[in-house]
């Protein structure tokens, strides 16, 4: 292989190394996106076995995570949403 092969296979490499990068920040973002559904689920199931209103879990939801002000505005719907796939 001359030189200008190898420069050219060596830009497609760091190419494909900066795609991977982003590929995996996105992946860390989704699961840091998921890790967040997940507690605020297991925070809904703890309070609906307690008992407690929907009012509570907005409190405990919104107290859970003081460094997580992000000001986005969180809702919650009681029940099964057959929409999830």
């Amino acid at each position: 292989m001359d030189q200008l092969s190898l420069e050219l296979q060596g830009e497609r490499f760091l190419e494909e190394i900066t795609a991977l990068q982003q590929k995996g920040a996105q992946l860390m973002e989704e699961n840091q996106r998921l890790k967040q559904m997940e507690n605020l689920f297991s925070t809904e199931t703890y309070v609906l076995e307690q008992g407690q209103s929907s009012e509570s879990i907005t409190n405990i939801c919104s107290s859970s995570d003081p460094q997580n002000n992000d000001s986005s505005d969180i809702s919650l719907k009681l029940g099964l949403d057959c929409s999830i796939s």
